[in-house]
């Protein structure tokens, strides 16, 4: 599941990319900017946000530290942080298909 969870902060990470350019030098706050609420209190949405970043910036012990302390809450908060964190991945996508569509 470990290898899933990076797939998908691989596609964030490239919708950023694209967004921003290859080094944006805090993916943090660029993904609460363009996800509204990334950065709320809500444990789930935080997780994705942090997994993003932490894949973004090639920092491997954050992000399976990470892993670990969601795996280790319990099969639902885990499970909803991997949904967070294909939801985040998913708007980060689109936001730079529309961006980068022709004629935008």
């Amino acid at each position: 599941m470990y290898g899933v969870c990076c797939a998908l902060a691989a596609a964030g990470t490239k919708a950023l990319g694209r967004l921003h350019g290859p080094q944006e030098a805090d993916t943090y706050l660029v993904i609460e900017e363009l996800v509204p609420g990334a950065l709320a209190q809500d444990p789930a949405r935080g997780f994705a946000t942090r997994f993003v970043t932490a894949y973004a910036n090639d920092d491997a012990d954050t992000a399976v530290g990470l892993y670990k302390a969601a795996r280790h809450a319990g099969v639902v908060p885990f499970t909803e942080s991997v949904h967070a964190l294909l939801a985040t991945v998913a708007s980060l996508t689109a936001l730079a298909l529309e961006e980068t569509a022709p004629g935008s």
